[in-house]
């Protein structure tokens, strides 16, 4: 099977807007320093509303680690297993995979287009519709990561991307921290895919994704997430 990228003849143009302007500045929202008002989304310590909700609070409910043991180590992940303290004072043992995080983008032309992949996902043994995304190479920036994704997996590069959100995808055993990019202002080029990698790049209406995503149809969490977002904030 052969990676595949657009059919050019059956994509319209996506021009792009100016210079790159990139709103996010690449750093990770996730640790609570880049987020538009300064608060944390995801180690929660901030919600919606601004008001925190305490340490006091969180005590309660807090698991401390009394050990860690490596199992495995995989080619991107590693698998410990943990022996903590409840709350109560019992102990009770966590297996947890290390992930180094990752990114997801929602690519949106003029037309109001998504760009979307096709991939055959082994783990679940489905074909997957999914936004463009990968993991962090190490030391990379997000904002990075999301451009270079972007254009590997569909060839299109965009003029202006910012960061919306950062979502933890399974945080009962996994520590992964997905980084989801809006990206506007597109250009087309060829797709560059890593090697190993055999996906089918698609062009789909946000308006027919979300109504998708709302169906059930889309069972890729990044990318309801993704088109969610970006269906409230543009059409």
């Amino acid at each position: 099977m052969e990676a595949s990228g657009f059919d050019m003849d059956n994509v319209s143009d996506g021009k792009a807007v100016g210079d790159r302007k990139a709103v996010s500045d690449g750093k990770a929202i996730c640790d609570g320093k880049s987020v538009g008002d300064g608060k944390a989304i995801c180690d929660g310590k901030a919600v919606s509303d601004g008001k925190a909700m305490g340490d006091a609070a969180d005590g309660r409910l807090r698991e401390t680690v009394v050990s860690r043991m490596v199992v495995a180590r995989g080619l991107a992940i590693s698998y410990e297993r943990l022996l903590v303290e409840l709350p109560g004072g019992a102990s009770a043992q966590r297996d947890v995979i290390r992930h180094p995080g990752g990114c997801g983008v929602v690519a949106v032309d003029a037309n109001g287009d998504v760009y979307l992949v096709r991939q055959h996902r082994v783990a679940i043994d489905k074909v997957t519709l999914e936004i463009p995304a990968g993991k962090l190479d190490a030391g990379e920036l997000p904002l990075d990561c999301a451009m270079r994704e972007l254009r590997e997996e569909t060839g299109v590069t965009a003029s202006e991307i910012r960061e919306i959100a950062c979502i933890y995808t399974t945080p009962g055993f996994c520590d992964e921290a997905l980084h989801i990019f809006l990206a506007t202002g597109l250009s087309r080029g060829d797709s560059d895919p890593d090697e190993g990698e055999f996906v089918e790049a698609v062009r789909m209406p946000l308006a027919q994704l979300a109504d998708m995503a709302m169906r059930g149809e889309i069972q890729d969490s990044k990318t309801v997430f993704g088109i969610l977002y970006a269906a409230r904030a543009m059409l």
